[in-house]
């Protein structure tokens, strides 16, 4: 991996946050591989 390739952290803001299921949804299809970090309790506590 180098700084082209690899792990990312993003954040969105959604206006509705109805919207946020359909957004898993969709980053899932995009990237298989994606995990929200409020998921991982040991994670988050690491990076928030």
């Amino acid at each position: 991996m180098n700084r082209n390739q690899g792990p990312v952290i993003i954040g969105v803001l959604l206006q509705d946050p109805n919207d946020y299921e359909k957004l898993l949804e969709r980053i899932a299809v995009f990237d298989p591989s994606f995990m929200p970090i409020n998921d991982n309790q040991m994670l988050y506590t690491l990076l928030v």
